[in-house]
């Protein structure tokens, strides 16, 4: 997506900071997995209904 090397993100905060950018994509990703897992939680419950 990106084009940046696999080593170079994972040695982010170890060897150098982290990008500005990245925290805030990282939030966002796991917010939208928590989304995520709530709605497919709801459909279960609205199938036991």
């Amino acid at each position: 997506m990106l084009n940046i090397n696999y080593q170079s993100v994972n040695a982010w905060e170890s060897t150098q900071a982290a990008p500005y950018w990245a925290w805030s994509w990282l939030e966002n990703y796991a917010k939208a997995r928590m989304f995520d897992k709530m709605m497919e939680l709801g459909r279960i419950l609205e199938e036991k209904e």
